[in-house]
This record gives structure tokens, sequence and C-alpha cells, in this order.
């Protein structure tokens, strides 16, 4: 059955974390360090209920990271089911190695740096720097600082909830004891709290010091910053809570289970997943919707991409219109898509046009530097907040689009905003 299992389940993973390895998915590595058979003989179909509720969230929503959750709850239905119970960690593991962790921390990261650059600016400024604050970057001494997306990005904020796992089952397996899942919970709070604070410090040590990215300096910071403001207080932290509040860990009686559940349900469970694995796959082949084929840009020239994502050109602008995909689906946001292309997106600015918010930026590859700009519109309202358009759409408002104008001029790049910023009938 776990030979059957495998086959199933592996493609969800491999289609949901990529083809390609990379620093974002290298944290499965430690997943055989994190989770274990915590209660053995203990079975338990818990997960397989997961698994069914993961599926029905599927079904109704349509998102593919509840049929990834699915998939990797099927897997842990069989090893409880024929082992005994997985400690309270294994799910946390599964979470964090998921791309949709990266792709929050990619989209909801920027506000948090927009708002450590403020906070680094004031304690500079408490210093004696006259430093001021544009979009993600600290001007000081007409040098430029920028608090790029690796500040509270995926790589430390991962690392240090990687980290705390890791000490919480070192102890709990050297003291014998396990953590209550409330205090589990807190632990993860406070170690995002330190992350912050690290990320703050990280900052202002980089404006200090002047270093530059990619330097052994820069890199010595961060290291030094994860290390003195996260792991170490951690590292006694939770040695002494998990002595102190820990719960003894006792040897239960084996618990067995129905045969016709025990096998039952896996079986069924990797039926369904069979059958969204075909959904899923279907849909890379979405017919193109007819709707679409009517929008157009007067002296622009369209071509229509998957997934019915827009391309408008004309000279030295650049034009992408990609509709929504729902409240709780991904959407097609910039700092993911271009990154994807091999961008580098710098100088992320929030300004406003038109009495509307937009979203700024830079995009710089080896051979090419762009201005680009972004914002959500549905043709009634304009917004460039996440969980704006998200809670929106939840209450019934029409599905919002990812509008995404780009060009080398950034002259030229705001008088094609104010464009379409009044040429909005555009949208079905």
């Amino acid at each position: 059955m776990l030979l059957a299992l495998g086959v199933i389940c592996f493609p969800f993973v491999r289609d949901y974390l990529g083809p390609d390895f990379s620093i974002d998915q290298i944290w499965l590595l430690f997943i055989p360090l994190i989770v274990y058979v915590q209660d053995p003989g203990q079975r338990s179909l818990r997960y397989g209920w997961l698994a069914g509720i993961s599926l029905l969230a599927y079904l109704i929503l349509g998102a593919h990271v509840f049929a990834y959750f699915a998939a990797c709850c099927t897997i842990f239905l069989i090893l409880e089911s024929q082992l005994g119970k997985l400690n309270e960690l294994s799910a946390v593991a599964v979470i964090l190695i998921t791309p949709a962790v990266t792709y929050v921390f990619d989209i909801f990261g920027f506000p948090i740096r927009l708002k450590l650059t403020q906070i680094a600016v004031g304690i500079l400024n408490i210093f004696g720097d006259q430093a001021i604050a544009q979009g993600n970057f600290i001007l000081i001494d007409g040098m430029e600082y920028s608090v790029d997306a690796v500040c509270m990005g995926l790589n430390m904020v991962v690392t240090g909830l990687i980290i705390t796992l890791l000490l919480i089952v070192f102890y709990e397996k050297r003291q014998k004891r396990i953590l209550p899942r409330m205090l589990i919970l807190f632990t993860l709070v406070l170690t995002f709290g330190l992350v912050i604070i690290a990320n703050l410090f990280r900052i202002v040590a980089l404006v200090i010091t002047g270093f530059p990215p990619d330097s052994f300096g820069h890199e010595l910071i961060g290291l030094s910053s994860l290390g003195l403001v996260v792991v170490l207080p951690l590292w006694f932290l939770i040695e002494q809570v998990v002595r102190r509040k820990g719960q003894q860990a006792i040897q239960k009686e084996p618990k067995t289970l129905h045969q016709g559940w025990k096998y039952g349900l896996p079986v069924v469970l990797m039926m369904i997943l069979i059958w969204v694995r075909v959904d899923i796959q279907s849909q890379k082949k979405w017919p193109q919707d007819e709707r679409y084929e009517q929008i157009q840009l007067p002296g622009f020239q369209k071509e229509t991409l998957p997934l019915n994502i827009m391309r408008f050109t004309r000279r030295n602008v650049l034009v992408y219109l990609k509709p929504g995909n729902g409240a709780f689906r991904r959407g097609h946001h910039p700092a993911v898509c271009w990154s994807g292309g091999g961008y580098e997106i710098t100088r992320e600015e929030v300004l406003e046009v038109n009495g509307h918010q937009i979203v700024t930026a830079e995009i710089v590859s080896d051979s090419e530097r762009l201005f680009t700009a972004w914002w959500y519109d549905n043709g009634e309202y304009i917004t460039v907040d996440q969980f704006d358009w998200r809670w929106r759409v939840m209450r019934g408002e029409a599905d919002f689009w990812m509008v995404n104008v780009s060009s080398p001029d950034p002259e030229r790049l705001m008088v094609e905003i104010g464009y379409l910023m009044e040429e909005r009938g555009f949208l079905p």
C-alpha cells in the first residue's frame, strides 16, 4: 500500500513543489528529523479525516494547495494506521515546505518590509544620521540601501521556524517530554517575532557598516542577526519550556483499527486523489474564455497566453492583464512572475495616482532594466492590498484583474498608467 501511495502522491508533490529543487525546498531534507512516531501502536485515522476535508475544500474552492495537503495527509494516514501516531510537529513541517509559504512571504512580506524600512530610518535618525525612507529604500548621505525581499523573505523566516522545530524535537526526545499544542504555537509565533527583530537589526547594521550585497560582511551580518537574536534565545528558552511545561511521555496501550477502516479509507482517498490528479492536469489545457477575446487596448498588439493571460505591446510599453481566480487561489503577482522570468525586483514603492494606490518597482535582469507598476482592478475599485481584494471577492464583488504595465522609460510608464486608469472600460 505504501508503494501504491507513493506512486499516486509523488506527482502532487512534484508538481506543487516545482521541477527544480531550490533553496526554498531544501527543508525537505529536514523532514525525517522532525517527523517521527510519537506513540507506537496508537493507530489513528485522524489524518484521513483531514485528507477528506482538504479534498472537499479543493472541490469547492479549486485551490491546488488543498490537493497537496490531501496527498500529504493520506501519506500520514498510512503511517499512523500502520505504525502509530506521529508527533504534533508533522503537520507544521508539511505546511512550511509548501510553495504556498513561499508565495505568502513573497507577496505579504512587502508591507512588512516597508514598515521595517520606516522603523530602521527612525532608529538611524536617533543616532544623528539624516536618513529618509523611500519605499523599501533608505537614503542616507547620498547612498541608497535596499530593504529587499531577503529581509522578511522566505529564507530567513523558514530558517528560523525549522530551527525551532528541530530544537523542540531535540529536547522532547532528550527529556522524554511532549510539548502541548498551545505552547508549540506560542513558540512558533515567538520565533516569527524574533525574526522580525533580527531583520530590523540586520537592516540597521548593514546601513551603518555599508557592506555591499553578496559580500562576506553582508552575509556575516545576516547570519549573526539570525544566530544572536533568534537561535541563541530559542536554544535556552525551548529547553526550559519543554522541561517545565512538557508533558511526560507515557507508553500507551496499543490501539487497533477495524480492518475495513484501516485499509478501506486509504484506498478510497487514493482513488479520489487519482481523479484530482486528472482534473488538475486537464486544467492546464483550460480553453480560452470567449469573453476575453473582445478585450482590446487601442494602439496595442494583443497576444493571448495560457490561463487567459493577455499581453499587450507597443513601442517601449508592455502591459499584462491577468484575470482573477477567486479569493483563495494564487494571484498572478508580478513579484512572483517577474522573478520566475529571471528578473530581480528592486525599489518597490507605493504611490498614489489619480486617487488610487499603485505599486511601482524596477525589475532588472542581466541585459535589461524596466520600470514597472501594478494594481488590482475589478472595474469599480482599485487596490494593491492583497487582503482587501480577496475580502471583497469573498463578499461577492466582481473578481479583480491584475494590471501590470512596464517600460524602460519611467516617464512613459507614468503616462501609460494614467491612460489605463482612465480607460478602465476594457475590463469585462
